[in-house]
């Protein structure tokens, strides 16, 4: 309202021109968004349609999250450093004002501009692993960052494991996409082989062209190791007899480096074990002095360790004559006297009863052991430790599914082999077995007074 310069008087009559200006139109800018990589310069936002003013000129100012930027008159607008350089979300907003200050209209439209960073790790004990099995690995950190705007997990893929996801037996992964902590990979190696393992961590589409960084760990797991298998597991032996040789059925295995080989005793095979000297062969022939029942042991060790092998136990046979007679000069045969003749030869019946008779006993047979063991084949050994002062005119072996040795299920054999330079030890090489049978073999002796049998064995066919 406009008011005549200069003022007329009292009740006379004033023309007054009255200016109704409308409203502004505010305009409108694109709508959209999009994603940037951290300082990476960001592009102009649009005015679709400028603001049309209803007097005067036309205002802008722009706001980012409802929060006006200072210094914005412009219809568009390049978002700056300010928030290029700055991980976070902007929305922004434009408003326009014309000279009738009657205030800020919003125009249409809004813009979200997102500013990510990109994901980091430092990685700690990444070094290639080469480790025996079931030692421990050093354990591996990864300290990772993942960028504030991301697309899928972190992962962790293993090479030559049967499950992509699932790592080697025995190693655990902690953490892994646990933002709170870092992934680590620690454990023993309790499966043997080459595995390798690659880390994946996400890294945002704008920022490297949202390549994964990765990582890659070869692990080498030696064989775990096998101290292997020993026959026979039993065998009876005496002091005239040789002992069986100790045979290496299924070889010692794993681990890495110089292997060797030692053997040990023990008269309790609970408790203290002895080395053996000079004995580091894979089997053994034995000639060291004992005395009793033991077991041996081999002990097999290289750089991952020592394995010990399944235990082979020897038992000693000795036969003692208690008996009330005498010599033929009248020597009480307890005694363990020399049995002579006047001329100094040994005699074959030293022994007399109270009435004269010359005294016999039954054989002292014992059974040394099976070995050779194959699926249908054998080899049996058993000696006559003491003929019972008679001739042993037959001996043998018996063999049976059954540890009674009923006659029906009894095969005997007494075509044996007797062992050069060892006295009344005897052979036998049996044919014909069943695969992965059980069978009891004993060996017999026969003489005047009838059939002794030395000790029952058990064994397993392969």
């Amino acid at each position: 309202m406009r008011y005549p310069e200069p003022a007329y008087c009292e009740s006379a009559y004033v023309p007054v021109q009255v200016t109704r200006y409308g409203n502004i139109s505010a305009g409108s800018i694109e709508t959209g968004s999009d994603t940037l990589c951290i300082n990476t310069a960001a592009s102009e936002i649009i005015s679709l349609i400028d603001a049309v003013p209803a007097k005067g000129n036309i205002h802008y100012q722009w706001l980012v999250n409802d929060s006006v930027i200072t210094g914005t008159n412009h219809a568009t607008f390049t978002p700056s450093e300010a928030f290029t350089g700055s991980a976070g979300i902007y929305y922004f907003t434009r408003q326009a004002q014309d000279e009738c200050a009657r205030g800020w209209e919003n125009s249409l439209g809004h813009y979200e501009l997102a500013i990510t960073t990109p994901s980091t790790f430092v990685s700690q004990n990444t070094e290639d692993k080469v480790v025996c099995y079931g030692a421990a690995i050093t354990p591996i950190t990864y300290y990772d960052t993942l960028g504030n705007i991301t697309s899928g997990l972190e992962k962790l893929l293993w090479i030559g494991t049967t499950d992509s996801t699932t790592p080697p037996a025995g190693i655990i992964v902690n953490n892994l996409n646990n933002p709170y902590a870092p992934i680590t990979i620690t454990g023993a190696p309790t499966e043997s082989g080459q595995f390798t393992s690659i880390l994946y961590i996400s890294n945002p589409e704008v920022c490297g062209n949202g390549a994964f960084l990765t990582d890659t760990v070869n692990f080498t797991v030696h064989p775990e190791l096998n101290g292997g298998r020993i026959e026979p597991l039993i065998q009876y032996g005496a002091s005239i007899f040789p002992l069986l040789e100790i045979e290496d059925v299924i070889s010692a295995s794993g681990g890495v480096g110089t292997s060797t080989y030692r053997w040990q005793y023990s008269y309790d095979s609970t408790a203290t074990y002895t080395d053996i000297l000079y004995e580091h062969a894979s089997t053994y022939n034995h000639s060291t002095p004992l005395i009793g029942d033991f077991v041996l042991r081999r002990v097999y060790t290289n750089e991952c360790g020592t394995a010990f092998s399944n235990l082979a136990m020897v038992n000693f046979i000795e036969v003692d004559i208690n008996e009330f007679a005498v010599t033929l000069y009248g020597d009480i045969l307890s005694q363990s006297s020399n049995f002579v003749d006047a001329n100094g030869d040994l005699q074959e019946y030293p022994a007399l009863t109270q009435y004269g008779e010359k005294l016999y006993y039954l054989p002292y047979v014992i059974t040394n052991g099976v070995s050779q063991l194959g699926s249908t084949t054998a080899k049996f050994t058993g000696g006559i430790l003491f003929d019972g002062f008679s001739l042993v005119f037959q001996k043998g072996f018996e063999i049976s599914m059954v540890p009674s040795f009923p006659a029906e299920s009894t095969t005997r054999y007494t075509n044996v082999t007797n062992v050069l330079g060892v006295r009344n030890l005897f052979t036998y090489n049996v044919t014909g077995l069943q695969s992965g049978t059980v069978y009891y073999i004993r060996a017999f002796g026969r003489n005047s007074l009838g059939t002794s049998y030395g000790q029952v064995i058990r064994f397993v066919t392969k």
